[in-house]
Formats: structure tokens, C-alpha cells, sequence
């Protein structure tokens, strides 16, 4: 799991430097793999809407484009190999004098420093830059192009947190709230005895949302929120850069917002198409064995019996927990949203995306338990992001439980024992000490248990939540 500091900082209260950070996260049960500042030493970046381009008159694969970084007046000329961008769009210009982190330079060395030169007969004033060149994505096919509102001229440090450090950590089987930035982010508070905060989310809207039967007890809950009158586009930057950073790519303002959801909150969402959707209902059920559905990444699907589908009263719609149906995918011309937000049970989803060799985000998080409270509080996060970024309208909500609730989805209580603690960590904590311990570690303590933490299963996992917190 990879954690931008900054994120991580906007979820709790910390004061330290990442080294610091990372020793006291070391010495607490948080595994840190490695730690990057993706960026780092990109210089002279700036902001420029491109006015014009040709093809290079004696390289079929180059363009040659004008720029300006200041609405028209001072025109830069740039050869440039990529072909994904249009008058109008606004870019990454790496000036003369710049440096670019994400290149080999003609020594062989990583990095590079950029001049005016010749390129095949035509003086190309530094490059326009992808963001693997600038280290801010994966993506060498194309130059970096920025969400139109940006500002001209600007230096891109000014903009997203370039060169910031990135904690990436091993996550534990157990551990599944460490897929989050808030899981962790409420393990450091706990730690460094301070405050953590969740994202603030909207009260539901009062109006209808499209009726959901829930036929089997492999689904706890399903949480459904309505918006109209989405605007498909890309997303801000501020918001790509968070994606990137965490290892995702960006896609389009709906599916980055579930995708950052599901970062920060540990909880997987998935948007249908409302209009694609085939008939007046869903209905949640476990596949007839050999039903066939088209997953997102176009592969026909041979389900079998057990797994969990969502169906529109047509046919399969997603494989529920790891991955959606094409046929009701957001597109360009998408207008209305079905956010969805389930709790799925776990050796199921295992099941299937094994069987499938299917693994995605979803699944991951899926197979190693999401906290059942969770879902309300997610999908009202991102369809209050869409609500902003997309200009959508939440108009209608439900959620569906199973009753009773299955027993996997219950957390379990754990006696709490003062004494057995004091005698496994071997240190004399006062009661009242070891259960403030707990409720920092986001346990709830009565009067004769523990329960409401993700990672407290047994009475040994109270003993070291206490031993962390401490």
C-alpha cells in the first residue's frame, strides 16, 4: 500500500519527518517496504497551452508544435514524438535550463538536463513531457495533458506536491484496514497518542433509488446513491496526483473518484451506467453455473455456481466484490450514476477471483473483510466528490441489509484481561491505561469486552493493539 505523506497528514495530526515517521511506524507493526519521492528534481516544468502543431517536415513520427505559457504572447517552438493532444490542451513544458527526473541521458545516466537543440533540422526549445518522464505515472505513450482550467505559466510544483515522499508498506493478511489511508492513518494516532478524522459525508437524499433484492447471505448490505446530470470528463489534478502516486492510473472523474474512495476508506464502489442498466430492478444472487458475463477488461466470463453476481433482471451485470460488467460501464456520454457500495462476504469473493485468476483491488479488500460500517460512509464520500468535481445531482439512496446480519459479518467480542496483557507484554499497565490504549486503536470497550476494531479478533490481538498504541 502506498502512502503519500500528504494524505496521510489530512487524516491524522503528526508533526514529524518522514524519517522519523517512518522509524516510529517500523517499530509499531507497520512494515515499511520502501520509501519514494516521485518527482524529485524535476525543475523549470512549466504550464503552456499548446496553439498550434504541424508534422516535422522530415520525421513522420514528430510533430512540431507552438506553445505559449502566457495566452498568446510568447510563442515557444517544441519538437515533440507524441500524438495524444490537440490545439487548445494545456501541458507540461520542460523549458531550456529544466531537468527532467524520468529520462536516461546520453551518458546513460538517470535524469536529464534540458536545452534548445536541433532535432532532424528543427530547434526544439526544450520538450513537452510525459509522466513517466516527469515521474508522476507509468504512462510513456503520451505526453502529460493537464485538466483544462489550469493555469498558464505555471511551475508544476506549484500546482500537485512533485518530489513528495511516498511510504509504501506491506500489508498483512489480517490486515486488510492497511489497505487505506485511513486504516493506517487511525494506527498512527493511536501511536503517536494524537487525532485522526474521517472524511465529512452528506446526509443521504430522500428520493428513490432503483429497488435492490438481496438473494443470498454472501452480501451483508448494498448501498445505492443516484446522481444526475454527471459530467464525464477528467479529473483535477490534485486528484490524478493522489491515483498516480498510489500506483493507479487515472481514467475519468467517476471512476477516479471510487478508486480514490476505496484508497482512502478501504471500501471498493463501483458506477453503473443507470441508463444502461437493463431492467427496473437488481437483484443480488449466486451464479448459475456456466452463466456468462463480460467484465470490464472485456474478457467473457464462465461463471460458476457460488459466485456472486449483480443482475438487472436481464442478466449478470457484475461480478460482485471483484469486478463490473461491460455492458453498463460509464462512458463519455454517461448522465446518469448508480454508486454501489456492498459488503461482500469474503471466502466467496477468494473463491471466485481464484478460481477466475481475476485479482483485483476489489478483491483484495474484499477477501480480507472490509469493516461493514464502512460502505454508507463511502459511497456518500464519493458521490459528494462527484456532487463537486462532476457537477452531478445526488437525488436518490437505499440500503439493503441482509436480516439478521450473516454471521461473518459480525465483528467478534474479546474478554478483555488486564492481567493476561500485563503478563504478555510484561509491563504493569493499569486497567483504565490499557483500555484507553484500545480506544485509541479505534476499539470499543465495555464492560466486559472488546470489539469494533478490524485487528481484534483474539485476546492476544487486544495485548498488542495495547502494545502498539503504547
Amino acid at each position: 500500500m502506498k502512502l503519500p505523506l500528504s494524505w496521510l497528514k489530512a487524516l491524522v495530526e503528526f508533526d514529524l519527518g518522514v524519517e522519523e515517521l517512518v522509524e516510529v511506524m517500523s517499530h509499531s507493526g507497520l512494515e515499511v517496504e520502501d520509501v519514494t519521492t516521485p518527482g524529485a528534481g524535476a525543475a523549470g516544468i512549466r504550464t503552456a497551452r499548446v496553439l498550434h502543431w504541424e508534422p516535422h517536415p522530415d520525421a513522420d513520427k514528430l510533430r512540431f508544435v507552438r506553445v505559449t505559457g502566457d495566452g498568446g504572447d510568447g510563442e515557444v517552438e517544441v519538437v515533440c514524438g507524441a500524438a495524444n493532444f490537440e490545439v487548445g490542451d494545456v501541458v507540461a513544458h520542460a523549458l531550456p535550463g529544466g531537468h527532467v527526473p524520468g529520462v536516461t541521458g546520453p551518458d546513460g545516466a538517470k535524469g536529464m538536463d534540458l536545452s534548445s537543440r536541433k532535432i532532424r533540422g528543427l530547434t526544439s526549445h526544450g520538450m513537452l513531457a510525459s509522466p513517466k518522464e516527469l515521474e508522476l505515472g507509468e504512462d510513456a505513450g503520451g505526453i502529460l495533458v493537464l485538466p483544462p482550467d489550469t493555469p498558464l505559466g505555471s511551475s508544476l510544483d506549484d500546482l500537485i506536491p512533485v518530489g513528495e515522499p511516498v511510504i509504501e508498506i506491506a500489508v498483512q493478511a489480517d490486515r486488510g484496514d492497511h489497505l487505506s489511508v485511513l486504516g493506517v492513518a487511525r494506527d498512527l494516532a493511536a501511536i503517536l497518542d494524537t487525532t485522526w478524522r474521517a472524511p465529512e459525508v452528506p446526509d443521504r437524499p430522500s428520493g428513490p433509488s432503483i429497488p435492490v433484492s438481496l438473494r443470498t447471505d454472501g452480501c451483508a448490505s448494498f448501498h445505492t446513491w443516484v446522481l444526475e446530470d454527471v459530467t464525464i470528463g477528467g479529473s483535477p489534478l490534485w486528484l490524478r496526483q493522489r491515483l498516480t502516486q498510489s500506483g493507479m492510473r487515472p481514467i475519468d472523474v467517476v471512476v477516479d473518484v471510487t478508486n480514490l474512495v476505496m484508497l482512502e476508506l478501504g471500501q471498493p464502489l463501483h458506477a453503473f451506467d443507470l441508463d444502461r442498466i437493463g431492467g427496473p430492478s437488481l437483484t443480488v444472487r449466486e451464479a448459475a453455473d456456466g452463466e456468462r458475463l463480460v467484465t470490464l477488461d472485456d474478457v467473457e466470463r464462465t461463471l460458476a455456481a457460488g459466485d456472486l453476481v449483480i443482475d438487472d433482471a436481464d442478466h449478470p451485470i457484475s461480478l460482485a466484490g471483484v469486478m463490473g460488467g461491460l455492458d453498463t460501464e460509464v462512458v463519455a456520454d454517461t448522465r446518469r450514476v448508480l454508486l454501489e457500495a456492498a459488503v461482500w462476504e469474503p471466502t466467496t469473493i477468494r473463491r471466485t477471483s481464484r478460481r477466475l485468476g481475476l485479482v483485483s483491488e476489489a478483491s483484495m479488500r474484499f477477501e480480507r473483510a472490509v469493516d461493514p460500517a464502512g460502505a454508507a460512509r463511502a459511497v456518500a464520500r464519493a458521490a459528494d466528490l462527484l456532487v463537486s468535481l462532476a457537477s452531478a445531482a445526488a437525488t436518490g439512496s437505499d440500503v439493503v441489509a441482509t436480516e439478521p446480519a450473516p454471521d461473518w459479518s459480525q465483528r467478534p467480542s474479546v474478554r478483555l484481561d488486564p492481567a493476561r496483557v500485563r503478563r504478555t507484554l510484561a509491563v504493569d499497565l493499569a486497567d483504565e491505561v490499557q483500555v484507553a490504549l484500545l480506544e485509541r486503536a479505534g476499539a470499543t470497550v465495555g464492560p466486559a469486552s472488546v470489539d469494533a476494531a478490524p485487528d481484534i479478533a483474539t485476546s492476544a490481538d487486544a495485548a498488542g493493539s495495547v502494545d502498539a498504541a503504547g
